[in-house]
């Protein structure tokens, strides 16, 4: 986190229990949250965890009075993220400032 930023955590913890994946929320500014830190356990990718745990963190997103959109930053040789995010209504958006991360942005559906 960057100074001024507030930060909320998830885990996704299995019946053992194990951690199987985290977030963040990170709230940047008033009407944005910033998706971070988004991690699954190395030997449970593929089994759509990452994907359950995005609609998790976007249904908690969208409990935030006056957050009007989303952003996420995903390493551009993450083909499998990218895709992921692609599916859950995020599109680039701006250059990131460090040309290996595509930022990605959607708006909050409070419908």
């Amino acid at each position: 986190m960057l100074g001024g930023d507030t930060a909320t955590s998830y885990s996704m913890v299995g019946d053992s229990p194990e951690l199987l994946g985290f977030g963040q929320l990170v709230k940047p500014e008033q009407s944005v949250l910033r998706l971070a830190r988004i991690i699954v356990a190395p030997d449970k990718r593929g089994l759509g965890l990452g994907a359950c745990l995005c609609r998790l963190l976007l249904t908690e997103a969208s409990s935030y009075t006056g957050v009007e959109r989303l952003t996420l930053g995903v390493y551009r040789d993450n083909p499998a993220a990218i895709a992921l995010y692609s599916k859950l209504g995020f599109a680039e958006r701006a250059p990131h400032p460090r040309p290996e991360i595509m930022s990605m942005e959607r708006v909050i559906d409070r419908g």
